[in-house]
């Protein structure tokens, strides 16, 4: 499935110019996810700490990238961000999948100049590499990762004609360490 998506991240307005995103931060690629903490030679009886991951995402460098650094910099909160994943569905943009953080960092704001199509994505963090290009083929893109204090995650379902099929949604808050629906 091909898929487009889309930030907005208070303080920082992007380039969007698709009609339900404007002025929304064009997303090339993200990452985001939590891991279970679990201590050498325990059981899987009991569970630690859940951790999460920051949200990672790629972009090209628009109008949102000096104010991303800033706010990187000077590690004030924002008050939320929402990332909507969309397909084509029935002959139209639906949002599949969405992340709404709250009480929102900048931790880490990192840009660079590649070769287009060739970034490399590991668990641990967004890795630039750049193979001999000519400079036509160069693309500045920028790696932003955000972290907050809660997370809620929504998967919208879609019939084949483009029609809500309920969703399925859950919640951490990292300070309250708990989740819910």
């Amino acid at each position: 499935m091909a898929f487009a998506a889309y930030i907005t991240i208070e303080g920082a307005e992007g380039q969007s110019t698709n009609a339900n995103h404007q002025n929304w931060i064009d997303v090339r690629a993200y990452c985001s996810g939590a891991n279970q903490e679990t201590r050498k030679g325990s059981n899987l009886a009991s569970a630690g700490q859940g951790i999460m991951a920051p949200l990672t995402f790629i972009h090209s460098i628009d109008k949102s990238s000096p104010k991303l650094a800033e706010l990187c910099m000077n590690g004030k909160n924002v008050p939320s961000a929402t990332l909507h994943v969309c397909a084509m569905i029935g002959g139209k943009q639906v949002i599949v999948y969405e992340v709404k953080l709250e009480t929102v960092r900048v931790v880490e704001a990192k840009q660079c100049t590649i070769a287009k199509d060739q970034v490399v994505y590991s668990e641990d963090a967004a890795l630039y590499s750049a193979a001999q290009a000519e400079s036509s083929n160069i693309e500045p893109l920028e790696s932003i990762s955000l972290a907050a204090d809660k997370t809620t995650w929504t998967y919208h379902g879609f019939k084949s004609d483009g029609t809500g099929a309920g969703q399925v949604s859950a919640k951490w808050e990292v300070g309250q360490g708990k989740g819910g629906s």
